[in-house]
């Protein structure tokens, strides 16, 4: 299961989580942000309108998009809809109350009642049923016989949709324990498990070996994103998840309890540049299956120690993250997996190149988001590019708008950074000294305006 479960922090420091009781008016605001992108589940409310939670909403309507119009589902009452993996046999009576929708035989409507009669019909025996979607519906809590039936009828579903959700988000993970995708548009609950159930045991799952891999969903007042899921209710569903981003020292040390984890993301307030070398250090002991590490606006980061912990690491992201001064030049063997890199912010000459010397062989996406960093990019194909190329390199980003004199640069010399990345595919620059190198090149370079960047940035796609 892949999370990627982001706990934002107040002004003050340290994490607001969905207070049950607040206790006073100040503490009657939400939280910042409590966000998921895989596991996708905004927690928080009050959060300006962000490109993941552009994501999550175009990800959530989607999946209700591929049962009809997704404004008529929401205002329909009682009304469900399966998608079938194969389409319903002709010659075969449907169950009472179940029609089909379109002319393929792959969706089928009905209602609470007719769900319930088709248990007992060909429909559990005839058909598999790969999706379902609920629009207007009672709570499954209302009736034993309705829980049952779907429980039963949806025992291999692998996506759920339901509009106007009524039942809390651990107990739909427990009667669809292989359910993978869970939406909830328009999600009318609050989902506090440590009031709901005060006597469960905190370190346990939700459900073992639960397949739930994406949560998304949205209130009926907040149509860019959210889910109003407390703490305890989010580590829970974390339990066997192997996929975490969040964002303050406290939360940050205790992630050690998920013990397959194979992704982390963490983040601090911008300009606190808090030192998490120590915590850091100690997290990744824990986890030397890593795959992928994020961290943004933080300081103490120790690049040697995740190259020697982290050996099997394939995405490195470091966000406006200051390397510790005591940092060491990295070995031969260091990222024999990494992939991809992201990195802005100040690193050491020695390390950053050793870096790239030890990464060469295996980066496919670069994106380096620092003026000096992008000097030495250059600097560094210029001098070992011919000999020793980065040769499955496909994506790079120089995040700079300087000339290539800034960049202490000849213009003569960028022949040589060709040479360096023969597998180049696209680039993305501010600065305009490429568009006009790229007009003298053998290569046939499309630009278009780069989204989400300055007025000058452009994007190009190199093609020979």
């Amino acid at each position: 299961m892949w999370v990627d479960f982001t706990i934002g922090a107040n002004q003050r420091g340290g994490i607001r989580i969905l207070a049950a009781t607040p206790q006073d008016e100040e503490e009657q605001a939400l939280p910042e942000a409590v966000s998921t992108d895989e596991f996708v589940s905004y927690i928080s409310t009050r959060t300006k309108l962000t490109p993941s939670t552009v994501d999550c909403m175009r990800r959530t309507m989607e999946l209700v998009r591929e049962f009809g119009d997704p404004h008529v589902l929401t205002l329909a009452e009682d009304h469900i809809v399966l998608k079938l993996e194969l389409p319903w046999p002709r010659g075969v009576a449907l169950p009472q109350g179940v029609v089909l929708a379109d002319d393929d035989g792959l969706l089928l409507i009905g209602n609470q009642q007719s769900l319930v009669s088709a248990v007992k019909s060909t429909l559990s025996r005839k058909a598999r049923i790969s999706k379902a979607l609920f629009c207007g519906c009672a709570s499954f809590g209302s009736s034993v016989r309705y829980a049952k039936a779907t429980t039963k009828l949806l025992r291999d579903t692998q996506e759920i949709g339901i509009v106007h959700n009524r039942d809390k988000v651990y107990n739909l993970v427990r009667m669809f324990p292989n359910v993978k995708v869970l939406a909830l548009l328009h999600d009318l609950c609050e989902h506090y498990l440590e009031l709901d159930e005060p006597w469960r045991d905190p370190s346990a799952p939700l459900v073992e070996r639960s397949q739930l891999r994406k949560l998304v969903g949205n209130l009926t007042s907040e149509p860019e994103g959210c889910l109003i899921m407390s703490y305890e209710t989010t580590l829970a569903l974390l339990r066997t998840c192997p996929h975490v981003t969040l964002g303050s020292m406290e939360a940050f040390a205790k992630i050690s309890a998920f013990r397959n984890l194979r992704s982390l993301r963490a983040f601090w307030p911008e300009g606190d540049r808090e030192d998490v070398g120590l915590v850091l250090k100690q997290l990744l002991e824990k986890f030397p299956d890593l795959e992928e590490l994020g961290l943004a606006h933080c300081g103490g980061v120790v690049f040697s120690t995740i190259a020697n912990m982290c050996r099997e690491i394939k995405v490195l992201q470091l966000e406006d993250c200051t390397v510790s001064a005591r940092d060491l030049t990295l070995n031969a063997r260091a990222f024999p997996h990494l992939q991809h890199v992201e990195i802005s912010g100040n690193m050491l000459l020695n390390t950053f190149c050793s870096f790239l010397s030890v990464t060469r062989e295996t980066l496919r996406t670069a994106r380096f988001g620092d003026c000096g960093m992008c000097s030495e990019f250059l600097r560094y194909c210029v001098r070992f590019g011919q000999d020793l190329p980065f040769s499955r390199l496909e994506h790079v980003a120089l995040c700079t708008s300087h000339t290539l004199q800034e960049l202490h640069l000849e213009p003569g010399k960028l022949h040589n950074v060709l040479k360096a990345l023969p597998a180049l595919r696209h680039l993305e620059t501010d600065s305009y000294d490429y568009e006009s190198f790229s007009k003298t090149t053998a290569f046939h370079v499309v630009g278009y305006p780069c989204l989400g960047r300055g007025a000058s940035a452009a994007r190009y796609t190199v093609q020979s």
